[in-house]
């Protein structure tokens, strides 16, 4: 009897098993056709994801992984950890040997987030927004060091979100990354403060370079303040 018992329970303890590991797969998969690729494990349902690249707002990035995973059948809960080899240090108040955090607005959702991606993985830790109200909504919970700003957007315009960002937070540096602009539009955006003004397609190099200059100009003015 004590035997068949065990036999049972080891029996059911691989079946929850294996139903862990589909889940945790499914989940991830999901996740890497969203262009998300973090650590998953599964309990039961219970989901737990750990992040191990520096973003700039862990908090929303949180929000939509687990708004995308409880849309998966089997799941009960997801929680978002930081991983063990995650580096937080772009949340704390910054030095110029620190990561660059950058913001992206534009309207095109996908050449965004790949462009932030691609940021990513040069050391630039960058969070991407959608619309020009957006920009301003999020700065005021957490200012980035650089912004990537389009001119040509829907509802509030990159001009505007341009000029309300160098009165309320100056030491923002905005570069301007447009496909769509004019030489007048180039003179109003440096003369309203921009750091750069490029125009798309823009090198990754020549751009990643340009942020990197805009945040040492903004880290010498922070010293002098």
């Amino acid at each position: 009897a004590t035997m068949a018992t065990r036999v049972i329970i080891l029996g059911a303890e691989s079946a929850q098993a294996i139903q862990n590991m589909k889940l945790a797969a499914q989940v991830e998969i999901s996740l890497l056709e969203m262009g998300q690729k973090v650590s998953v494990e599964a309990s039961k349902g219970d989901i737990a994801l750990q992040v191990h690249r520096s973003v700039l707002n862990f908090s929303a990035l949180s929000h939509e992984l687990v708004e995308h995973v409880q849309t998966i059948a089997g799941v009960n809960n997801t929680k978002v950890l930081m991983g063990s080899d995650y580096s937080d240090s772009i949340y704390r108040d910054q030095e110029f040997k620190l990561p660059p955090k950058v913001l992206l607005v534009d309207d095109e959702k996908e050449f965004a987030l790949t462009l932030s991606e691609r940021l990513i993985s040069r050391n630039v830790g960058s969070y991407a927004v959608y619309d020009g109200q957006e920009a301003l909504n999020f700065i005021t919970e957490d200012q980035p060091d650089v912004m990537v700003l389009d001119l040509k957007m829907p509802g509030v315009s990159g001009m505007e979100v341009l000029e309300q960002t160098k009165k309320d937070n100056p030491n923002i540096e905005i570069i301007i990354l447009t496909g769509h602009g004019t030489e007048e539009d180039r003179m109003n955006c440096l003369e309203l403060g921009a750091f750069a003004y490029l125009q798309k397609p823009t090198d990754i190099h020549t751009l990643s370079d340009t942020i990197h200059q805009a945040h040492q100009k903004g880290f010498a003015k922070r010293l002098a303040d």
